[in-house]
């Protein structure tokens, strides 16, 4: 796959789901991948270790030009892949490492209409087409348009979640910091599961981690 970059869209406001995150998976990444947090502005004092302060705002709403300015960070620095994550997904970054380095991958979602944004993965070539120059209307939600945009440029999506689809190997297994009702199981040694999301705090990420101790 050459080199990588584990990319997180994380934010100024939510600091402490990037702590939950430094405090578990992110240990086990080892120099399998790079890891950085991208964050907006305004900015104050100076960077966490790990952190790039990109010059584009911070929310929700506007995720688009982050993940725009992390891609363009990331081919300065030379890398080959991207995995774009958010804060709040748990990952075993043994198992996301291990798959093939395909140009747009990741997890359709539930009503098979874009990859989920939580976290999908570019290659180089794919990443050098997004920074491409696009006409179109603007779209302010990132998944949607990085899945449209390729699309558009012959990109072909590769779903890596598993013949379960979005309840495989990539899921949305809380919402809101609480378990869905379809009783999903997070990442555990006996099964193949690779990311979910949405744990809210550092307690939600240490729970979850937990989990995938045992048996250790």
């Amino acid at each position: 796959m050459g080199k990588t970059l584990i990319g997180i869209a994380g934010c100024h406001k939510f600091w402490e789901r990037a702590n939950g995150q430094r405090q578990t998976w992110i240990k086990d990444v080892g120099s399998a991948a790079d890891v950085r947090f991208f964050l907006g502005t305004p900015h104050s004092g100076i960077p966490a270790a790990g952190e790039v302060w990109l010059d584009c705002p911070d929310g929700y709403e506007e995720r688009k030009q982050k993940v725009m300015g992390m891609i363009k960070w990331a081919l300065d620095e030379n890398y080959d892949y991207l995995w774009k994550v958010d804060d709040d997904v748990y990952l075993r970054p043994e198992r996301l490492l291990s798959l093939d380095a395909y140009d747009y991958c990741g997890a359709i979602t539930q009503n098979r209409t874009v990859f989920s944004g939580a976290i999908y993965g570019l290659s180089r070539a794919s990443m050098e087409k997004l920074l491409m120059p696009d006409t179109r209307i603007d779209q302010k939600f990132e998944d949607i348009w990085v899945w449209n945009r390729l699309t558009e440029l012959g990109v072909k999506p590769t779903d890596m979640a598993g013949p379960d689809g979005f309840n495989g190997r990539f899921r949305m297994t809380h919402e809101r910091g609480k378990p869905v009702p379809v009783g999903q199981e997070t990442a555990s040694r006996t099964n193949d599961v690779i990311a979910t999301w949405e744990h809210q705090t550092p307690d939600d990420m240490q729970k979850v981690h937990a989990i995938f101790q045992v048996g250790a």
